[in-house]
């Protein structure tokens, strides 16, 4: 749901012209996450450990430029941070020592530190614990401790270096951590204005609480962008909200970091000519979006800074922002950079590239670090901030198309029966609200936290997560004390989870051995029953761009490995299966048979692999498809001698 902006330079080296240049656009947010005044997820404290520092202080160490967007809501938990620590809830509960935890505790707890991705386990006496169903007070603070120091960003695993050597924690050295991670987080606010101050970067802001402006506006944006699109019933335009949206942001920004803010990023791209307009009456001189916009509005290239009504917009590469987000953590850090940097249009005057600055490097080796600081160093030279861009370069244009930087339209956040009903509770309060004909400024404030983009993202298909339920619950939350505040009865249908059941999880874990004919056919239904299935689609689903492998099965019998891919596999010829922890490759074509390992293409791809070709007892296997590598969440982790009583594990 983050972004980040790229304008990219001449590199002389590789022909690219002098006038390009690159323009890194990094979008930080996260929802406001406080329920009865507390910080019910830890979200805010773990990523600004990790990257809200890091991610400013490699620009400024490879003496690069760039621009960072920081959301309000944002900045607001920071604050909390800073000040009281202790509002968060997980927090609170990981300081404690164990025996004063709860089973319920524990629990939430073990459902935080589980949720790590591996990529960022620290060592391995970590990932041996998180493998224990039980654990003695000893083990429980070292899985504590593991998991803190797992997300700590390379600049405080440096300065953390002697505390890290140690191979046992006791109680006394949570609380150091806990202190040393607290007083690092008050220095991040005062970093940003810093850079700012001394032109390192442009730093710019979002809408207050991260909403769809244009649906705030007029919900029939989403059918202006989707004519297929259901939209809700009832609604009515929000603009007096989306005004405050607007200037509630930039006094946060103000209060924040002494002067006002020059752009924004438009919450998830999402923009029209209406919501351009209230940015241009509030001095707003710099937004961005996606390519997919410039294109419907009648213009062909994006590689170009537009202007329209005064205001400077960037548009998105699509393909270049993808391959950061999604394909380079599986590469090795040079092999990436130079990926990158031959994709770069010698035609380009600049290219914008939009993703977001935090969530992709939970999957990169080192955090991303190793990576990023590579790439700056190889382009700083032609690094720019968006103030360098000034009007007047920038080509004018005649209209500004409604949509967002998924698809150039608005349906992953209305449109199914999960969003929609969502839309309609809060359409629903809104209209009680106005017919009384009270103005409260808590009340207009719970309106905007309830606007907030994320709790529509995480309703209906296409994005799953183990905290669904939290954020429905923060959702229906916000309209409760809605009510609560107006003195109204509370609908009952407020207390029942719009969220009706558990989100189905990307990946089922295989149940038998199977034995399938490799054929490139799905055969008789038993061939594959009871294999494990990994649903691309559910994985960045809106995210990425449509994928060409859909779903992934796999399973073994006592003799083999088996997979087979289905989707849009028409135009692969090639496969490269990356065995990482035994650093081996192996390259297939999609007829293949040699060595016992058999590759076969037809409706689907097929593979068999004996395990007789792998030296050790797990494996983690991914395969490389040319433009996709799968399983998009790293590597598939696979014990080849297990029992199927077991559970397989990512």
């Amino acid at each position: 749901m983050y972004y980040f902006s790229v304008i990219i330079p001449s590199i002389i080296h590789l022909g690219v012209k002098d006038k390009m240049k690159i323009h890194f656009f990094w979008h930080m947010h996260q929802p406001l996450y406080i329920k009865d005044g507390e910080i019910n997820m830890p979200w805010v404290f773990l990523h600004a450990i990790k990257d809200y520092y890091d991610m400013p202080y490699l620009i400024e160490k490879t003496k690069s430029k760039a621009t960072f967007n920081i959301t309000a809501t944002l900045i607001e938990q920071l604050k909390i941070y800073e000040k009281e620590p202790l509002r968060d809830r997980f927090l609170s509960l990981w300081l404690k020592p164990p025996y004063e935890l709860t089973n319920q505790d524990r629990a939430y707890i073990l459902k935080v530190i589980k949720s790590i991705n591996e990529t960022l386990i620290i060592n391995n006496r970590f990932k041996e614990l998180l493998s224990f169903d039980i654990l003695d007070s000893e083990e429980f603070i070292n899985l504590e401790v593991f998991f803190m120091l797992s997300w700590c960003g390379d600049y405080l695993k440096n300065d953390l270096k002697e505390f890290i050597k140690k191979e046992n924690y006791r109680q006394l050295d949570k609380e150091y951590l806990f202190n040393h991670l607290t007083n690092f987080i008050k220095t991040i606010l005062p970093y940003y204005k810093k850079l700012a101050n001394n032109r390192t970067i442009s730093l710019f802001t979002t809408p207050y609480s991260h909403p769809i402006l244009p649906l705030l506006l007029d919900m029939k944006n989403a059918q202006y962008a989707n004519p297929n699109t259901k939209i809700p019933l009832n609604h009515i335009s929000l603009k007096d909200d989306a005004i405050r949206h607007i200037k509630k942001s930039k006094l946060i920004y103000k209060e924040s970091f002494g002067m006002e803010t020059k752009g924004l990023w438009p919450a998830e791209g999402a923009v029209d000519e209406e919501s351009l307009k209230l940015y241009r009456e509030e001095g707003i001189r710099y937004i961005a979006t996606d390519e997919a916009i410039l294109h419907k509005s009648g213009e062909a290239c994006h590689h170009k800074v537009y202007r329209k009504d005064g205001v400077v917009i960037f548009f998105r590469d699509h393909g270049l922002s993808d391959l950061i987000g999604f394909k380079y953590r599986f590469l090795d850090d040079e092999e990436g950079v130079e990926d990158f940097v031959s994709k770069l249009s010698t035609e380009s005057d600049i290219t914008s590239v939009i993703i977001d600055g935090e969530n992709a490097w939970e999957f990169y080796k080192r955090g991303g670090y190793s990576f990023l600081e590579k790439l700056y160093i190889r382009l700083k030279d032609k690094m720019i901030r968006a103030e360098d861009i000034k009007i007047e370069e920038c080509k004018e244009l005649d209209r500004l198309v409604s949509g967002s930087w998924i698809y150039a339209n608005f349906n992953t956040w209305v449109g199914d029966s999960e969003k929609n009903l969502a839309w309609e509770y809060l359409f629903k309060a809104k209209a009680i609200y106005l017919k009384k004909g009270i103005d409260s400024r808590e009340i207009n404030e719970k309106f905007l936290l309830a606007e907030c983009s994320d709790w529509f993202w995480w309703y209906g298909e296409g994005h799953y997560t183990n905290f669904a339920k939290e954020f429905d619950g923060l959702f229906r939350r916000h309209l409760i004390d809605i009510y609560t505040l107006m003195q109204e009865p509370t609908p009952q249908e407020l207390y029942i989870p719009i969220i009706k059941e558990e989100k189905i999880s990307f990946i089922t874990k295989p149940k038998n051995e199977i034995t399938p004919i490799i054929n490139g056919r799905f055969g008789s239904i038993f061939e594959w029953y009871g294999a494990g299935v990994i649903d691309e689609r559910k994985i960045y689903s809106t995210m990425d761009k449509k994928k060409l492998i859909e779903k992934i099965y796999f399973g073994m019998d006592r003799e083999n490995f088996y997979f087979a891919f289905y989707g849009d596999i028409k135009e692969i010829n090639k496969i490269i299966v990356i065995f990482d922890k035994e650093d081996k490759k192996i390259e297939l074509t999609t007829d293949y048979n040699c060595n016992e390992i058999v590759v076969k293409k037809d409706t689907i791809i097929e593979i068999k692999i004996p395990k007789n070709i792998i030296n050790i007892d797990k494996i983690d296997i991914k395969f490389d498809f040319g433009s996709e590598i799968v399983p998009s969440f790293g590597g598939l982790s696979i014990d080849k001698y297990m029992d199927f009583g077991d559970n397989w594990f990512v």
